[in-house]
């Protein structure tokens, strides 16, 4: 039992650590008015207290951490029902910014891809809505974005109305009051695809390191599922173009012209069930 008796005047203090498991979490410090010095009856009473105080804390603190937990888990599986009910990618996009916005004490969320060239990004999504949607901005000299694009981690901006690497945006930086923001990049297969942020506009903030960490995991599912979306639309793109084809070559196939046959009135209709039609179109008298 490590302690010690400081002289601080009209007072004595007493430090004794607090310990949990043997561990010391910090320290307990006791004065009392005069010089009279501590008893070890004293000391054994302050060390006893001093050890409830260290389990109590310590306890505080494993409450503190499984509720943050599962305050993450929750906020996991709310994003995994925005992002997977729809397959509209700027439904899910806003929907996941919704989300961040309202489980992570911040004041908006956008989400900002790169187009394949790497040479612009454009603003898909956004909560609230500031009308920045359709936004493209230029990677050129794009500081903030480079830095993201370059180490695929996250940049956290305390001031950043004054930030050197937001003077690329800084007109929107201003209009839209953003005092503090996380820069998220998002990843497929080790590459940059874009980000996502979270802002503060009401006034500035440190994100701490858990935050960021959460945010990170929550990068990973935002961006494999933007992955699987956009592979949706291009398969659906290209069965598509596809059917079109289709329809071309059996329009193709059907007489452009009636038979003229006197004392009757003859025509032809074709309408396909779905997207292409499998039936014979034929003319004939009756």
């Amino acid at each position: 039992m490590a302690s010690d008796q400081y002289d601080g005047g009209n007072s004595l203090i007493y430090f004794c650590p607090l310990l949990v498991q043997d561990q010391p979490i910090g320290i307990l410090a006791v004065g009392k008015l005069g010089d009279t010095p501590y008893t070890d009856e004293d000391t054994q009473t302050v060390f006893a207290f001093a050890t409830q105080v260290a389990i109590a804390m310590r306890n505080a603190q494993l409450h503190a951490a499984t509720e943050e937990h599962n305050r993450r888990l929750a906020l996991l599986h709310e994003i995994s029902l925005a992002l997977n009910s729809t397959v509209e990618l700027p439904v899910l996009l806003t929907a996941a910014c919704q989300k961040l916005v309202e489980n992570c004490q911040v004041d908006h969320s956008g989400v900002f891809l790169f187009d394949d060239t790497m040479k612009y990004g454009e603003v898909m999504a956004e909560f609230p809505s500031q009308q920045t949607v359709g936004m493209r901005i230029s990677l050129d000299g794009y500081a903030a974005a480079e830095i993201v694009i370059t180490t695929a981690q996250p940049l956290a901006i305390y001031a950043a109305q004054h930030d050197h690497t937001l003077a690329k945006i800084r007109d929107m930086i201003r209009t839209l009051h953003i005092q503090s923001t996380l820069i998220v990049p998002l990843l497929i297969k080790g590459r940059v695809i874009g980000s996502f942020t979270l802002d503060m506009t009401s006034a500035q903030r440190h994100f701490e390191s858990s935050e960021i960490e959460l945010m990170q995991t929550i990068a990973t599912q935002l961006a494999m599922v933007i992955d699987n979306t956009r592979l949706i639309e291009r398969e659906r793109t290209h069965i598509e173009q596809e059917f079109t084809t289709a329809r071309q070559i059996q329009s193709s196939l059907l007489p452009t012209d009636v038979p003229d046959v006197p004392g009757l009135d003859i025509a032809g209709f074709s309408e396909p069930a779905r997207q292409v039609g499998g039936d014979f179109y034929k003319l004939c008298r009756v």
